[in-house]
Order: structure tokens, then sequence, then C-alpha cells
């Protein structure tokens, strides 16, 4: 006993633990008092997410359109430290739309309710900055619609002077995907990529798009959404017309030909197209398009390319024909048969493994009397390219390239292999 005695009595001697007891002791007291006697205050918590009650709606098959990320602001009343800034979010507030009265589709005026989340809170809801909504209740619906360009424009839309011309607006997606209620998706007439401009344009031109969905009355929807939408964008082309020679391009061709291309005749000699100012300075020429070396055979082949095909511009007739002839002078020919074991197939479908039906292949082979007497078997090989190709399960024909290691010599023709195509294992 007079060991406790002593022990008590050194504790209260130490002035250290008595200064640590009085201020835990005032800390205590401090927020005893200032709990009790904080004043009460109003404050306006901003930014309150709106939901729907939609309990009877659902029953009926609806859904709510129009309160997509719907929020108000909600004034309530309470002690500082319930409803300070630091204390009181947003999400602790729930209001709610209130659907009872709902019961078939249409357009609906919504009483809104606010009340805490948690029901043990003790400041109180004093107002909200609406107490009505509008909310449409459907049966949703989603369908896919083109996309056409509208736009406004103040003047003419390019430059009278320069020899300018443009084409049709070119747009960065053609077509959405629109989601909403019934009603309204059934009286979609049209969508709109709607620009506007001061026009005068001297060169291409985007511009950021609204997409507009009408009726045929040409009233804007209200309460369909785009699902499938990125920036939507319309490119104004406009071209710079010109008068260039045309030519062909040649793909396939063996190494000799490269740089020593066959002679080629075309009719007309130029064409009148329309170029891009900042490609025009480097063209000095317009292609048709390409020649396949596989398609050229002894003495004048003869091609017709159409100008409306044209890729580098665009052709002011564009149904305007060109002869195109391709003198090959005297070439010999000789059938070699090739196997197709060692087939190399590129870009296989991941769906499935791809099998060469074993068999031979009997190939033209067209070039210089003396080079294609000394071409054999080895120097053909077979190559596929199965992009875009669709295959079944099974056997399949596929298109295949010869090709050759001859400087002077080519494969004439098209030709196909059978191959045989399995399904690939999938791990469930």
């Amino acid at each position: 006993m007079e060991s406790n005695r002593r022990s008590r009595k050194s504790i209260l001697d130490n002035q250290k633990v008595l200064i640590l007891v009085s201020i835990l002791v005032a800390i205590v007291l401090w927020l005893g008092i200032s709990m009790t006697s904080s004043p009460t205050v109003q404050r306006v918590v901003r930014g309150v997410p709106v939901t729907v009650d939609d309990t009877i709606p659902a029953q009926l098959g609806y859904e709510a359109f129009g309160v997509e990320n719907l929020t108000v602001d909600v004034t309530v009343s309470g002690r500082r430290y319930e409803v300070g800034d630091n204390v009181l979010k947003a999400d602790d507030i729930q209001v709610t739309a209130v659907s009872a009265n709902v019961d078939s589709s249409g357009k609906y005026t919504l009483g809104l309710v606010a009340t805490p989340k948690d029901s043990r809170a003790n400041y109180s809801i004093v107002s909200k900055s609406r107490d009505y909504i509008d909310v449409f209740f459907d049966t949703p619906k989603t369908t896919t619609i083109t996309i056409e360009p509208s736009i406004k424009c103040k003047g003419e839309l390019i430059s009278n002077s320069g020899n300018l011309i443009t084409t049709n607006p070119i747009l960065s997606q053609n077509t959405v995907t629109i989601y909403g209620p019934s009603s309204e998706v059934e009286s979609i007439e049209a969508a709109y990529a709607a620009i506007s401009t001061d026009g005068n344009l001297r060169s291409s031109k985007t511009y950021k798009a609204k997409l507009r969905i009408v009726d045929e009355e040409g009233k804007e929807l209200e309460y369909v959404t785009a699902r499938n939408l990125d920036a939507l964008t319309v490119t104004i082309p406009v071209y710079k017309l010109t008068n260039l020679p045309a030519t062909v391009s040649f793909t396939n061709a063996p190494a000799a030909y490269v740089d020593n291309m066959p002679n080629v005749t075309i009719s007309p000699r130029t064409v009148d197209v329309g170029v891009e100012g900042d490609k025009l300075k480097e063209m000095k020429a317009i292609s048709l398009g390409d020649i396949d070396f596989s398609t050229l055979s002894s003495g004048t082949n003869t091609y017709t390319f159409r100008a409306g095909d044209i890729t580098d511009g665009v052709a002011t007739n564009p149904d305007e024909l060109y002869t195109v002839t391709v003198d090959m002078g005297e070439l010999a020919a000789k059938t070699v048969t090739i196997n197709n074991d060692n087939m190399v197939i590129n870009n296989e479908n991941p769906d499935f493994h791809i099998h060469p039906v074993k068999g031979n292949l009997s190939v033209t082979v067209m070039g210089p009397s003396s080079d294609v007497d000394n071409v054999t078997a080895d120097d053909l090989s077979i190559s596929a390219d199965l992009t875009g190709v669709e295959l079944k399960e099974g056997i399949n024909e596929i298109p295949v390239t010869i090709n050759t290691n001859s400087k002077n010599c080519w494969a004439y023709g098209t030709y196909t292999v059978r191959v045989k195509a399995t399904k690939t294992a999938t791990n469930n």
C-alpha cells in the first residue's frame, strides 16, 4: 500500500504529465463546447445527381430518357461541423424523381425528392434548385442510320479565283448507331453532320461537326443519343485544276523491268484533273491505274481505264475512257509443272489451320526465249495472302501468286490452289 501511494504521488508530482493531462482535458472540453454551441448554417451543395425511381415504369418495359448527367443544387441546414464544405459532399445526398404515376409512354413532369443517404444525419434539406424535371418514358430501341453533311455557308463555298473545284464533303464517319425511345427512333428522317463556314476556301479544310437527328418536319429529336460517335468532322475538299500527262504503273514486274518498263502508248495522252495544292507541286504525271505483269503476254496488250477511277486526283470528266497499249515485243511461253507442297501462306485466318492439298500446278512462264528455256520448277514458288479471303471448314479454292527468281521472266495468268481448312482449337 505504501508503495502504491508513493507511485501515485510520483506521477502527480511530474510536471510534464500534468501539462499533458491538462491539454487533453482542454481539448475534450473545447470539442464538447464547440459541438453544443456550433451555429446552425445553410449551405448549397452543388451538382447532386438525379436518379429516377423506375420501379413502376420498368414493369411496363419502359426506360427513362432525358436524365443523363442531370444534377441539381441542394440547400441544406445544419451545424457547421455537419454541413461544412469538407464534410458534406454531393454523393451524400440522394435526389429521386418520383415516377409512380407513369402508366404509358410519353413525357412526364416528375417531382424531385431530396433526402440524406445516411438516415442518421442531423442536417435538414431546405430547398432544391429545381423541384420538377421532364422525363420521357418509352420502350428502348436502337437503329443505325447514314449521316449526311449539312453545310451552312455565308457566301460562295470556294474562292472563284485560282481555277479551283470542290467535290462531295468527306465525313469522318458515314453511319451512326442511335439509341432512344421507340417513338422517337421510329420518327427519324435523317442524321446530319452540321457545320458553318464563311466560305471562300482556297484549300481543303476540316470542321468539327454537330450531329443533328431530325424528324420529317426537320425538328431535332430531343431524347435520342448516339452510341458509337467519335469526334465528328466534315472535310470540304478543294482542288486546283490542272492538265497532266497520263501514265500507268506496273506491279509484280521482274527485276529487269523495274527500271526499263515496256513501251506504253496512252490515248488521250493527258488528263484534266483536280489536285490538292500541296501535292500538285511534286506531280509531273497522273497514274490511271496499275497493270499487273501477270496479264502481259507477247505482242500488244490493250487495257481500258476510266478517269473516275484515278486515286491521285479528281477527274473533271470521270466517265472519260483511256486506251492503254503495252508492246511487249516477241516473247516466248513455256509450261512448267510445280507442286504446292512448299506453298507459303501469309496473313492466316486465326480461326483456321490451313494445309495445302497435295497436287501439281501447271504454270505458264513468259519472257524472252533464251531466259524462258532455262526456267525450271526449282525457279518457281507459290505464295498466298489470305487477307480478306473467306474460308469455310473443309476444302477451299484460294488465289495464289506464282513467284520466279528469273530477272526477265514472269508467270502469266491467274492461279488457284486447293487447301484444307480446319478449325483451330478454342479454350473453354
